[in-house]
């Protein structure tokens, strides 16, 4: 019993040690500048926001108490919502090219299927609100790992991450993750999050610690708050626990590099190395490396070890499954370890633009009622203090004694120019500093649209480094999907893309690791080193708008598009089926069974009419042949004393065109029957094609699902 309890304290104080590990680590992350990025962070965020957050509170307070207007032109928002909008117009094609051990076909597949991923995990959205979150927060970042929870075999899942909850590695200097030692994601959790992500058991023994009175990390680690009624704030101190409630705690999980030693499959022809997974046993390890023809090779590897707690208690510390951070980081500006966005420098810029224009309100405001001197005595209709409430009336009627010197009106202050300038001078500074010069409006309408096109490329140009920042950060997670699907999708899947390269746009079956009759796999996913292109292509609805666009363009010009073809490059609902109706209404659509074999009877119908033709002609020409040779024995009896050479060469060139003329219509008879003949064997092999095709997609599609329901049954992979 005594030996137990002494392992529980072990393992106890273990876990104790590697929480504190975890939280020292964090707070380095932290006071190496991540609070003040977050601070940072959180003003640029008011700036977009706008809506009164672009003033300091106490300077705002003091205007309002002198009774000065507060005004914001917020000239952030819509810069920045023009980069958006470039963006968004945009998406990501990614593209596999094979480099070692790879086909092209299987490469294409990748493409497809990393297509879908991104297709499944609505990722433009997703990237959209990274780019702003670099943008605006100057730090952007994906998170990219397997999930199960909704296949049994696993599928890529790509999530945001809100940016003030990554903790950075604070030596780091470069934009990739392969180049950081670790990464941290530090954020506030309820007691329900905790169970959710990790269980009961750790969720009653993080409760039990708060709550016991035990010294916690402090303020940035346990939030409490009183159990009343009232709006409480929330407390940090753990004295009187029982009046109190957790409110929330905050989890680190933090992924690290540590050097171990670890076992790897050799291949001993080409020297390509891949790490044993944790998961395969160790009696396992070599009885595969013989089935597979190679060796394992044991040495020292950096690995990522993740490592999660709450507190004082560790949540998790196990070797990371991935061979890469799922962190995938996006900075629209990166000078040597020093990311930052776009707001960074807009915000002196638009301070100035608010301070401006509130000063010229303010000129306009005290212009209406610039005040009076008055001489003691003089008013009759009303007092001083009146005339000071009311001055600013309009038909106000003034009453007084002497002269007209006795009261009069100050002139008021004229609007000094330069405020106008300075607005003018900060709305061009925002334009210039953010390079959106040559996207936006011009300030005369007097542009031709030469200069506006020539304006927008520069806008364009200015822009470029965002953009291909935002490229880069596209291959590193194209990258990262890549060695996801090599680990995990090794078994057979068969899964539905869209093929947008088919008009049609239509759904198709993609199938992977597929194995064969003679032992191969078609489309090993497994296997193989791969080149990732990622361009910027147009959004697919604009692409559809544009191809439209040209078929009608083309058709004016006289280039003969068929009507289906411009139909299906349309927008119209349903349009598939009304390009499918007007192919059959022009003769153009697939023909049925009844169609084919009617027109394989017309052709009949056309051999045997066309032999007919052939036979009689024939005739013909014999019968001529022959009243040719009488007629010649003839004229020969008669006209052989008078000039019998003459009489010769005419009949031979008789003869002669009439077997000419014979021998072209039987060409042409020919040629028809041969033609009828062509098209009767296409038409029937087209019709067998047809049924075939048929019988085979019914048969695959039997096994497709008797497969399905064999892998549901006892080919599930247990969730990692």
């Amino acid at each position: 019993m005594e030996h137990a309890n002494a392992k529980v304290l072990d393992e106890n104080a273990k876990t104790y040690k590697t929480a504190e590990e975890n939280w020292r680590a964090y707070l380095r992350g932290r006071n190496a500048g991540h609070d003040e990025y977050v601070e940072f962070a959180k003003k640029c965020d008011r700036f977009y926001v706008g809506g009164g957050g672009q003033w300091e509170d106490t300077l705002r307070r003091q205007l309002e108490a002198e009774g000065r207007p507060a005004l914001e032109t917020n000239l952030v928002l819509s810069t920045v919502n023009g980069m958006l909008g470039t963006q968004t117009a945009s998406r990501a094609d990614v593209v596999f090219k094979p480099r070692k051990n790879a086909v092209a076909e299987t490469a294409d597949a990748l493409s497809q299927l990393v297509d879908q991923i991104l297709e499944n995990n609505m990722f433009s959205h997703k990237e959209t609100q990274v780019f702003g979150d670099g943008l605006i927060q100057e730090r952007g970042y994906f998170d990219v790992r397997m999930d199960w929870s909704d296949h049994l075999r696993g599928e890529v899942r790509i999530t945001d991450i809100d940016p003030t909850t990554v903790v950075l590695d604070p030596d780091a200097k470069g934009y990739h993750p392969d180049e950081w030692k670790e990464v941290t994601v530090a954020k506030w959790v309820s007691l329900d999050d905790i169970e959710l992500l990790y269980g009961e058991d750790k969720r009653k023994e993080v409760e039990a610690y708060a709550s016991s009175g035990f010294e916690t990390f402090g303020y940035d680690s346990v939030r409490w708050e009183e159990n009343t009624f009232g709006d409480a704030p929330w407390f940090t101190a753990f004295e009187d626990v029982d009046n109190k409630r957790i409110r929330s705690l905050r989890l680190i999980e933090r992924q690290h590099r540590r050097v171990t030693m670890a076992e790897f499959f050799v291949d001993d022809e080409t020297g390509d190395m891949r790490m044993i997974s944790s998961s395969i046993p160790k009696e396992r390890r070599a009885a595969m490396a013989a089935e597979l023809g190679m060796s394992i090779v044991r040495k020292p590897t950096s690995r990522i070890r993740w490592t999660a707690s709450v507190d004082h208690i560790t949540m998790h510390d196990e070797w990371s499954p991935y061979k890469n951070f799922t962190v995938v980081p996006y900075f629209p500006y990166f000078r040597r370890g020093k990311p930052f966005g776009v707001v960074r420098n807009l915000i002196s810029p638009q301070e100035k633009l608010n301070k401006t224009d509130s000063q010229e309100l303010h000129v306009i405001n005290t212009t209406a009622n610039s005040g009076y001197k008055v001489k003691s005595g003089s008013l009759v209709n009303m007092t001083v203090e009146e005339l000071a409430e009311r001055g600013a009336e309009t038909g106000l009627v003034l009453e007084y004694n002497g002269t007209k010197d006795d009261i009069d009106k100050i002139q008021p202050n004229q609007i000094p120019t330069g405020l106008a300038h300075a607005a003018d001078k900060a709305k061009a500074s925002i334009r210039e500093i953010s390079g959106t010069a040559g996207l936006m409006s011009p300030d005369t309408m007097e542009v031709s649209g030469v200069t506006l096109r020539e304006n927008k490329s520069i806008g364009m140009v200015h822009m470029q480094v965002p953009f291909d920042n935002l490229a880069y950060t596209r291959k590193i997670l194209a990258k990262n999907i890549l060695d996801l699907v090599q680990q995990y999708y090794d078994d057979t899947r068969v899964l539905q893309v869209v093929d947008y390269g088919d008009p049609e746009r239509g759904v198709r079956e993609l199938v992977v690791n597929e194995p064969r009759e003679d032992g191969s796999i078609f489309n090993d996913l497994t296997i193989g080193e791969y080149s990732v292109t990622v361009s910027s292509a147009p959004a697919r609805d604009s692409v559809m708008d544009t191809t439209f666009a040209e078929a009608l363009q083309l058709r004016e010009v006289g280039v003969e598009i068929p009507d289906d073809v411009i139909i299906e490059s349309s927008n119209l609902p349903n349009k598939m089926k009304i390009a499918e109706r007007v192919r059959d209404r022009q003769g153009l659509g697939d023909p049925t069974q009844e169609e084919l074999q009617m027109l394989q009877w017309q052709q009949e119908m056309m051999m045997q009419q066309t032999e007919l033709e052939l036979r009689e002609m024939q005739a013909k020409v014999e019968k001529l042949m022959s009243e040719a040779a009488e007629n010649y024995a003839t004229a020969q009896a008669k006209q052989a004393e008078s000039d019998p050479q003459r009489f010769a060469m005419e009949m031979q060139m008789k003869q002669a065109a009439l077997m000419a003329d014979f021998q072209k219509a039987r060409d042409n008879l020919q040629n028809k029957l041969e033609l009828a003949r062509f098209h009767t064997r296409a038409r029937a092999a087209e019709t067998a094609y047809t049924t075939t095709a048929k019988t085979v997609t019914a048969d695959k599609d039997r096994s497709a699902n008797l497969a399905a329901a064999f892998a549901r049954q006892g080919n599930a992979r247990p969730q990692k």
